[in-house]
This record gives structure tokens, sequence and C-alpha cells, in this order.
């Protein structure tokens, strides 16, 4: 969004979203359930429980006390989202419905920036779908300048690991070595887009 307003270089991201926000919680709360492996029936019952909270709470900005007490079979996964009653991932729930409401594409789209959008094979929190579509935007924006980088052996935070199941596995425990091969990327772009310099 900065890039689309304050001229800048060029942008790098790793292990982000360009879809709807409310469609990606969704998908990704399968892909962990599936992960953890819970069964088929449980994860489609929850994963639909969960869009019945987040079109209340993020689209339609329902209250959370309100509607626990409007849908009690909801009350599980509220208590997942919500685990203090206000705060969705450490952010307010208007942060989320802000984000929820915006055109991603249509941000991707403005500016002048170069754009590297780089995912790690083994990350089991964001999908790959979204970077090389980021890039795909971009070069329909300008021409040449999106391009899209997989990173192999590398999960959500740039550690190493053997697997996506393996990242999911080991995702608390913080003895992984990180990933040094994030850094040799970024470099390289930074130097192409600096001329070499």
């Amino acid at each position: 969004m900065l890039a689309g307003e304050i001229p800048v270089k060029g942008v790098a991201v790793y292990g982000t979203v360009v879809k709807p926000w409310t469609e990606y919680l969704l998908e990704n709360r399968r892909r962990q359930e599936v992960l953890a492996g819970i069964d088929p029936a449980a994860i489609d019952a929850r994963v639909r429980d969960m869009a019945a909270a987040v079109q209340a709470l993020i689209v339609d900005r329902a209250d959370p006390s309100a509607l626990a007490r409007a849908r009690p079979e909801l009350q599980p996964v509220l208590k997942i989202l919500l685990p203090d009653g206000r705060h969705f991932w450490g952010r307010t729930l208007a942060f989320w419905s802000q984000l929820a409401g915006t055109n991603l594409p249509g941000h991707w789209a403005k500016g002048n920036a170069h754009v590297l959008a780089i995912w790690g094979r083994n990350d089991f929190i964001a999908t790959e779908a979204d970077h090389p579509l980021i890039a795909e935007i971009v070069n329909r924006a300008r021409a040449g300048r999106g391009r899209y980088v997989a990173l192999p052996g590398s999960d959500h935070a740039f550690r190493k690991t053997s697997s996506v199941e393996d990242s999911f596995r080991r995702w608390t425990t913080p003895a992984v070595e990180f990933d040094p091969e994030i850094v040799a990327i970024l470099k390289a772009w930074t130097a192409e887009l600096r001329g070499g310099h």
C-alpha cells in the first residue's frame, strides 16, 4: 500500500496473502487441521463454523458477546479466534475488518516498484498460489517488474525444515536452524535493482 503512494525502488514479501482475508482464514484453518490429522468430517464442520464466525465478526462486525449468545454452537471457534474475547492474533477485530475489506490486488497494481514475492516450500501458513499471483498482478500493471521465487526447504519463519509436515510438527520448537538462503536471494535481488552496485 505504501509503495503505491510513496515512490520506492522495490518491495519484497515472504509468506503473504493476496486473496481476500476471509478466504485465507478458512483455507488456512482447513490446511492446518488436515496436517493435525483431524477427521475430515470434523474439519468440514469446524471450517463451516469458522466461516459463520468470520462472516459475523469480521465482515458484519457483530459484537463477540452477542454472537456467542445468539449462536452458542460457535463458542468453540470463538474461543480460538478471540482467546481474550476481543483480540484475534493480537489485533482488534476492527483491524481484521479493515483488512478483509481491502482489495489487495488493486494495491499491488499501483505504483512503480519492482516486486519480489517469495514463498518457502515448507510453509504451512501461507499458500504458494498467492505469490505467483502477486508477480502476475505486478507484471500486468508494470511489465517485467514482478517476480516469484520459491525457496526450497524453508518454512514460514525462514527456518530449515524437511517438509510442510516437519514445519507443522516443529512450529513451536525454538531449536530450528535459520535458512540463510533468504538472505542470499534478497541480496541478489537488491543488487540487481541497484544495477549491480
